[in-house]
């Protein structure tokens, strides 16, 4: 199965899990953490999951998968561990449809995430080894560190303020400017436009 790499406005789409198990909460905080709408369908689900939607104000229906329903989202999560009531939500489904029972069967894949921001990096296997998917995830989560959200903004508002001046912004992209504090990022490109200026003159 070929798959098409794509990132989706978050904002702009409901999105539905059915479900209360591991795999339908780890989901859950993941689209949740990246600003998804989410309402979660469950007759029973894990104390923690709970806890969760109740503190983060999620809509939670506790009871079974009405015929139907998910025609009404664009972005469906079938985490049920029964997989009639999965072949069910997929067949009502008129948009992305993931499916934990069997990744094969649906047509999206929700993949493991990193995310500093705007900065977002996605790891998939196409269902073959979720285990290892989450092995990567936590490498580049220590490569990746919490400084590049910072970091990413600050690229933003170099590409915005000094929009193609390709020198200027080659130059940022240096990894020396990541762990840097916001004043040091400044100061250290200031240096380099005086520099860059000079040269010019």
């Amino acid at each position: 199965m070929g798959q098409i790499p794509i990132y989706l406005n978050s904002e702009q789409i409901r999105i539905l899990i059915v479900g209360g198990g591991k795999i339908a909460y780890r989901k859950c905080r993941t689209l949740v953490e990246a600003g998804g709408q989410v309402t979660v369908i469950a007759q029973q689900l894990l104390p923690e999951f709970e806890h969760y939607l109740t503190e983060q104000q999620i809509p939670l229906h506790k009871r079974l998968y009405e015929l139907g329903e998910a025609a009404q989202y664009e972005l469906v999560i079938a985490a049920t561990n029964q997989t009639t009531v999965n072949e069910q939500i997929q067949q009502d489904s008129q948009a992305i449809i993931c499916r934990v029972d069997d990744a094969k069967k649906g047509n999206g894949v929700l993949p493991a995430v990193v995310q500093r921001g705007d900065f977002v990096l996605s790891i998939g296997t196409n269902g073959a080894s979720p285990i290892f998917s989450r092995k990567i995830k936590k490498q580049l989560s220590q490569q990746f560190d919490a400084h590049y959200e910072s970091y990413i903004a600050f690229l933003q508002h170099v590409r915005v303020q000094y929009k193609g001046q390709k020198e200027v912004l080659e130059e940022v992209t240096n990894e020396i400017y990541v762990h840097m504090t916001g004043e040091e990022r400044n100061e250290t490109l200031q240096q380099f436009v005086n520099n860059l200026f000079e040269e010019r003159n």
